[in-house]
């Protein structure tokens, strides 16, 4: 009997590549996004920080110049926390895309292999019904000897 040999391997094997490609970019922009976030919590920290130093410093007075230093300050940590949330909810974006893109690659893949699994019962079958015809020519043989004897 010849080895099961299933033609459309080479196209399995790329499915996999695939899939393992799509998991890859997958987590670099988990990771991107995870960075993102760890980066806006750190701007908006700094942003509370800012503005309780200066209420503080209006409760017991300051000049004009560190007034405008303070207001300058939080407006540019406001400005950065914004582009911080813009730039999260565009990583999130990218994240929902690799995530479709391994679905589908998972499902590609998956479909490929089922395919592999049908074709590999079907060998069973078509090889188990080959020797059982042997079989039952050896037998037939065997008894036809028997006979003659």
């Amino acid at each position: 009997m010849k080895k099961f040999q299933f033609r459309l391997e080479p196209v399995l094997k790329l499915r996999k590549y695939k899939e393992r490609t799509a998991q890859m970019e997958l987590a670099k922009a988990l990771a991107a996004l995870q960075e993102a976030q760890t980066f806006l919590e750190q701007s908006r920290l700094q942003e509370i920080s800012a503005q309780r130093n200066w209420d503080a410093g209006l409760e017991k007075g300051m000049w004009e110049n560190e007034f405008r230093m303070h207001a300058d300050h939080i407006r540019g940590l406001k400005a950065q926390t914004m582009r911080a949330v813009e730039n999260e909810a565009r990583l999130k974006g990218v994240v929902e895309k690799r995530r479709q893109e391994l679905v589908q690659a998972s499902a590609s893949r998956k479909s490929m292999e089922l395919l592999r699994e049908e074709r590999f019962t079907q060998y069973k079958l078509e090889t188990g019904r080959m020797e059982q015809k042997e079989t039952d020519e050896m037998a037939s043989l065997h008894r036809s000897t028997q006979e003659r004897l």
